[in-house]
């Protein structure tokens, strides 16, 4: 995983954000989309908010996903891995890039046909723990005409479409990129959230 890391720091200093494709096998990227759409039959999600109060502000209009926040203390096989795989990221930029990372939130996301998120960025206003955005996608055979695109606003007016592909995983710093999500023309599902200090 080590060249998988490099490549992601070494796109974020160059293009303020990164991301690199079959972070986790096939098999797993299945398995985890599999048990998000079990626990969302099971009705352990609910409808994400906006602002630091989370599930207390919800606004359709701005935000229309699902979420369920993962567990340090899950028993669920995948979800460890997944887990363990973000702690041995963070602690390779700890000793690479010096950034002083404590952890990590992360949540499981499903955005319905039809939902968006719109421009927004990631830190709160008066809490500066978020430092890294994450997200993984669980898409399997996702196509440029089925949308849900993340897209970011980048310096100079420019902008970057990012397809949220099964395996792909993207990292950006979590205060300096606005970026939201484009409508989705089928469920979109991730992995998605925070390193932090």
């Amino acid at each position: 995983m080590i060249n998988s890391y490099e490549l992601l720091i070494e796109g974020i200093l160059q293009n303020g954000y990164a991301y690199i494709d079959d972070f986790l096998p096939t098999n797993d990227i299945e398995g985890l989309a599999a048990i998000l759409r079990s626990r969302y039959a099971e009705g352990e999600f609910q409808a994400a908010g906006i602002g630091k109060t989370d599930y207390h502000q919800q606004d359709k209009t701005i935000r229309g996903d699902s979420i369920l926040w993962l567990e340090p203390e899950t028993d669920i096989a995948l979800e460890q891995k997944y887990l363990g795989q973000i702690a041995d990221f963070i602690q390779y930029l700890n000793r690479t890039c010096y950034t002083g990372l404590q952890g990590c939130e992360l949540h499981y996301a499903l955005y319905p046909i039809g939902a968006f998120y719109k421009r927004h960025v990631d830190r709160f206003v008066n809490d500066e723990s978020r430092q890294y955005s994450i997200i993984l996608y669980l898409n399997k055979d996702w196509a440029e005409t089925d949308g849900g695109h993340l897209l970011l606003h980048l310096d100079n007016g420019r902008q970057e479409y990012i397809l949220p592909k099964a395996g792909r995983l993207v990292c950006f710093p979590s205060h300096l990129i606005p970026h939201e999500v484009l409508m989705a023309k089928r469920e979109r599902l991730s992995l998605t959230g925070w390193l932090k200090k």
